[in-house]
């Protein structure tokens, strides 16, 4: 099956060969074989310097593929956490409000509980990346935007996280209602941006985003220069900046955060312990920054 996927990456039995550290015969009898089991052919052979192409055949087989490599790299990460113990490495996927705002406390009362265990952070801003990694056992737990997508996911919702609405001081907007064609300055990958314009256009307004950036304070300060307005998550936000006028937005729903892990891995007791933490220390960040 490795070998059925580098082929068909490389349209090369050579480069499969030498990527894989095989002969290339030995890929071909692979290939060969592979073909006798599922009784047709799953690759074109060129001749010469033509590539190899993948048949229809060759195209469904690869998708299974794909799902099982992304098993058997979780069941290698179960094996190497099983042999560790309660030591070893928590891989633990993020995204950037909740890396600045949540984890700094988060991962210093962790590593005071389980000193032996090692935290290793990942940071995405699309948390469907991070989604990806926890299916293919790349990491151990993720934040990520609630509701999940279907998967061989489990989850438990760790915070409610609030959208306020930032403006410059000298702006007449404090309310949804005020944003109808007012410029305004929105992020590019978020999940939960994209669903907070589709709440947004269910009350009638329609986003006019006249700039987009995946950093936080980018944002914040080209509301502050006078660019436009944002609406953003209470965890995105530098409530104290005295650059920005920081207003409450009751009327849209909160975005909700989870916590993510593999249904179908093995879950040391420290995974188990992080998830608490991390209820703790998430609904401890937003209470923090309450703005009246």
């Amino acid at each position: 099956m490795a070998a059925l996927d580098a082929v068909a990456r490389t349209c090369s039995f050579a480069k499969a060969a030498a990527e894989l550290g095989y002969t290339q015969p030995a890929i071909s009898q692979q290939i060969a074989a592979l073909e006798r089991i599922v009784g047709t052919r799953l690759f074109e052979r060129g001749s010469g310097p033509k590539p190899v192409s993948v048949t229809p055949a060759g195209e469904l087989l690869l998708r299974h593929v794909e799902a099982i490599q992304a098993r058997l790299a979780a069941a290698q990460a179960d094996m190497e956490a099983l042999v560790a113990g309660e030591s070893g490495t928590l891989r633990i996927g993020t995204f950037q409000s909740v890396a600045s705002r949540v984890l700094p406390p988060l991962v210093q009362q962790f590593s005071r509980d389980w000193p032996a265990v090692k935290v290793r952070l990942t940071e995405r801003d699309d948390d469907w990346d991070l989604l990806d990694l926890v299916e293919r056992g790349e990491l151990d737990l993720t934040f990520v935007m609630l509701p999940l997508p279907e998967g061989p996911f489990e989850a438990v919702e760790v915070v409610s996280d609030d959208y306020l609405l930032v403006s410059h001081p000298d702006s007449p907007c404090r309310s949804v209602a005020d944003l109808d064609g007012v410029p305004l300055i929105g992020f590019r990958k978020c999940r939960s941006h994209s669903l907070l314009e589709d709440a947004m256009r269910q009350v009638g307004i329609e986003p006019n985003v006249v700039f987009r950036s995946d950093d936080n304070g980018t944002v914040q300060s080209f509301v502050a220069s006078g660019m436009g307005a944002a609406v953003m998550p209470r965890l995105a936000v530098d409530v104290d900046d005295p650059r920005v006028f920081v207003t409450p937005l009751p009327e849209l729903a909160p975005r909700r955060i989870g916590i993510v892990w593999h249904r179908d891995r093995w879950r040391p007791a420290a995974l188990d312990a992080f998830v608490g933490l991390a209820i703790e220390a998430s609904s401890s960040s937003v209470d923090s920054r309450r703005v009246a």
